[in-house]
């Protein structure tokens, strides 16, 4: 299972690295050609202004040279003629001219240029002259460079990073396997029993045989004359005694009993503390909390008594949160629940047992103590016993509370 895991989690990076890479390549290629896009109107607009300065017979030298220092992206710049040479010539690095400074007086036609393409791009136009002739006019432009790289590296390194730390979290998470069974201390492999040791045969000697011999034979001679003398009586009938049901459950005092293997339910003993510590977590959270008491009317014990167990225990599912409470009774603690929300829930499990009465109270903000909320409870339960309804909900007043124990913890 692991084996097959890692094989897709390989497949799985690899394609991830062939779409960061992926990634980068377009990220740079966008940016190529948004920046020759801008060098492209660039080089028209200083088109325009040779056009114009060779159109007044200005010299177009100091055109091309304050283009120069207006525009850091430009590399080269030549203005030639086909019949004439070269007019103007200036490199920022004479590397990228395909020809050298003693051929300028001599060259004649189109000149070359040693470029980067991915870098680098050349840009050729034609120039109008009002005389006759041919005017060209060349511009070599750095494209890209590492500034314009910088953000698409910058964004792949952060998502592999990302990767990694996900890769990390996934090593951790297979790390966990479990390791075979050490051998045990003997040495010997796991799983293998340990060889028993041999115990001594029996005595070839034939004097030690006939010896052993007669002795057998003399005890069973002597015990089945005692048996004729005092026949063996017949062996009474065991008496089996009926045990209920209940009587072979766990008792609640010993350790480690919490749940009635009969019932599924928890015990009435574990009730008080259960609820105090289920208060005491709300009260920290901030949160609500009900309890329930549901009664099934001609239920007393018994048979029917387990079948309504299970019944509450299917509706409400946490049997640490299931209590007996009497032969007939049953207390359910609903944490993190408002009273409205609890009434729903009664309703709901009224609706499916009609027989049962239901009385509710809830903590409702209060610092309360278990046995108040029982109490309550019981109040509600007895109530709800007259009503049509069968449902009744204790709406505490958590003000009227607030005075009421300040009047009981500081009298007068």
């Amino acid at each position: 299972m692991y084996r097959r895991f890692g094989l897709i989690y390989t497949i799985f990076s690899l394609l991830v690295l062939a779409g960061l890479a992926i990634f980068v390549l377009a990220r740079l290629d966008s940016t190529r050609t948004d920046n020759l896009t801008e060098m492209e109107a660039s080089f028209r607009r200083l088109q325009s202004d040779v056009a114009l300065a060779a159109s007044r017979d200005e010299p177009i030298s100091q055109v091309l040279r304050e283009y120069t220092l207006r525009v850091p992206a430009v590399r080269a710049l030549v203005a030639y003629d086909l019949d004439r040479g070269l007019r103007y010539v200036w490199a920022a690095d004479t590397g990228l001219l395909g020809f050298s400074r003693s051929e300028l007086e001599t060259f004649r036609g189109f000149p070359t240029y040693r470029l980067n393409d991915i870098r680098e791009a050349r840009l050729r136009e034609q120039l109008p002259r009002p005389q006759n002739g041919r005017l060209y006019l060349d511009a070599v432009y750095r494209v890209l460079s590492f500034s314009d790289a910088y953000p698409a590296l910058r964004d792949t390194l952060i998502a592999l990073l990302g990767f990694a730390f996900l890769t990390v979290l996934v090593l951790l998470a297979l790390g966990r396997i479990e390791r075979p069974a050490t051998a045990p201390e003997t040495g010997e492999p796991a799983g293998q029993k340990p060889h028993a040791p041999r115990r001594p045969g029996p005595s070839t000697d034939s004097s030690t045989k006939l010896a052993v011999a007669q002795e057998q034979t003399s005890r069973e001679t002597e015990h089945r004359a005692e048996e004729e003398k005092h026949p063996p009586e017949a062996a009474p009938e065991d008496d089996f005694e009926e045990v209920a049901i209940e009587e072979l459950a766990t008792d609640p005092g010993e350790p480690g009993t919490l749940f009635n293997p009969v019932t599924g339910l928890s015990y009435r003993e574990h009730l008080e503390r259960r609820l105090g510590l289920e208060l005491e977590r709300a009260a920290y959270n901030d949160q609500d909390l009900a309890c329930l008491l549901v009664r099934f009317e001609g239920v007393s014990g018994g048979e029917a008594y387990v079948t309504r167990a299970k019944q509450v225990l299917a509706t409400f599912q946490f049997e640490d949160l299931c209590f007996e409470y009497d032969d007939s009774t049953f207390c359910v603690i609903l944490p993190n629940t408002e009273l409205p929300q609890a009434l729903r829930q009664a309703q709901a499990f009224h609706t499916q047992h009609r027989e049962s009465v239901i009385g509710l109270s809830a903590r409702n903000g209060r610092l309360v103590e278990a046995h108040r909320i029982l109490t309550e409870a019981d109040r509600s339960l007895r109530h709800a016993e007259k009503e049509p309804g069968r449902i009744v909900g204790f709406q505490p007043d958590p003000r009227k509370y607030r005075q009421y124990i300040s009047q009981n913890t500081y009298p007068g």
